[in-house]
């Protein structure tokens, strides 16, 4: 019976060997899982905040250019306003001014020579208000131009001259030079704001 409880013993004490191997065995790669699992988390964390770091700077950049678009959006909305209003009060005091007889006499003088003087026209018409006919007429005697007078309805504060043999027209009304003073501190304004 000894012999068996020795042997008894024997194989318990392999069995156990054996086990305690297993067992460490088991803890040796129960160990390394844990570690490239959490390796492995650590990569996955990292991926996952370069992509929200990602994300986050694209959606601020995102929100910057809509804040832009809007800052831009309401600056040309009052530069439009503000210009529309310095340009209405212009207008309303240029008119007032060619109130008098004289200014509006030195204004279409002005405004004859600017189109005539240097221009080659063959045959040119003057087209202006039929109020503004004798004063125009006038006024081309004075410059020493020919050119035929007529009255127009839709001619106001200047004249639009046509060239009958080459076709073409040149505008210098009150609107039309308003008009382009209006684009020229536009263009300068614009300019100034893209520096």
């Amino acid at each position: 019976m000894q012999l068996i409880g020795r042997l008894e013993n024997i194989v318990l004490k392999g069995a156990r060997r054996e086990a305690d191997k297993i067992l460490e065995e088991a803890r040796r790669r129960a160990s390394s899982i844990v570690e490239e699992a959490r390796q492995k988390v650590q990569s996955i964390l990292e991926s996952y905040d370069k992509r929200a770091r990602r994300w986050i700077e694209l959606e601020r950049q995102r929100q910057l250019g809509l804040a832009q678009l809007k800052v831009n959006e309401a600056y040309l909305k009052a530069e439009h306003e503000v210009l529309a209003r310095v340009f209405d009060g212009l207008e309303e005091e240029v008119r007032r001014r060619l109130q008098s007889p004289d200014e509006y006499r030195v204004y279409m003088k002005t405004i004859l020579k600017e189109i005539l003087e240097g221009s080659h026209f063959e045959k040119p018409v003057v087209k202006v208000s039929p109020s503004d006919e004798p004063l125009v007429k006038e006024l081309l005697r004075e410059i020493g131009i020919d050119a035929r007078v007529e009255g127009d309805d839709s001619v106001e504060m200047g004249a639009v001259v046509e060239d009958e043999e080459r076709g073409f027209v040149i505008y210098n009304t009150l609107q039309t030079r308003m008009d382009r003073v209006r684009r020229i501190v536009s263009e300068e304004i614009r300019k100034f704001w893209e520096g």
